[in-house]
């Protein structure tokens, strides 16, 4: 399965595509931007993988900033919407809860 994600809501703009055991991301720290920062990253992420290849989407839902969480929402949702594609939120304290644990297990 073929997912395409991203985080909007802290001190950073994420973007990942996870196509199997391949994980490509970008990651930028920004306090502010992350409207203008969320497409390209997410463009370049795609550059070698077809969006029509993308199975399903997520992105994280808060807490965060209110310009945060907008943004991200309504990027992913756009896409949802014009491919067609389930699109999944998740809230952002248990993707960090989820990285915690998973860097510890390595």
């Amino acid at each position: 399965m073929i997912i395409l994600g991203c985080d909007t809501t802290q001190a950073a703009c994420s973007a990942a595509l996870l196509d199997g055991d391949q994980l490509i991301t970008r990651h930028a720290i920004m306090t502010r931007g992350h409207g203008e920062a969320l497409m390209p990253m997410l463009e370049e992420i795609l550059a070698n993988n077809a969006l029509d290849k993308v199975e399903r989407l997520v992105v994280t839902n808060g807490p965060g900033t209110f310009t945060g969480v907008r943004i991200g929402l309504s990027a992913m949702r756009g896409l949802a919407m014009a491919r067609g594609l389930p699109l999944h939120a998740c809230g952002t304290l248990h993707m960090m809860a989820l990285a915690h644990v998973e860097a510890q297990s390595t």
